[in-house]
């Protein structure tokens, strides 16, 4: 919300003091800014690239995240892994029923099947 209050007030004091000139900082502003979308969009040719040496064949190249994961994906996995608890727990009959058509083909089904 303030991000977007504050974005608004820039581009208004750009299109009111800097295009009309009346002020020099408000024109190097909005200079800067359209600089900035240009070069986003438009990016260099050539691309980044993060490794020295090119891959020869049959080498692996494996990625991994060691960092902690956010609450809310921390929240995610708890809340999966109670609805698979719950899946895998399904009584016979209409209750059970009703469990497994609501999870049916989605992570948590595949979360049970894939368990030993």
């Amino acid at each position: 919300m303030l991000k977007s209050v504050l974005r608004t007030w820039v581009r208004s004091s750009v299109l009111r003091k800097g295009a009309s000139g009346q002020s020099t900082f408000w024109a190097v502003v909005g200079v800067l800014g359209v600089l900035r979308s240009l070069h986003r969009r438009y990016p260099s040719p050539r691309p980044a690239s993060l490794l020295r040496s090119p891959i020869r064949p049959g080498e692996v190249i494996e990625v991994r995240y060691t960092g902690e994961p956010s609450r809310q994906v921390r929240k995610q996995r708890i809340k999966r892994a109670m609805w698979a608890e719950r899946y895998a727990a399904a009584p016979d009959g209409r209750a059970g029923r009703k469990v497994r058509r609501r999870f049916a083909d989605t992570l948590v089904s595949e979360d049970v099947r894939a368990r030993p």
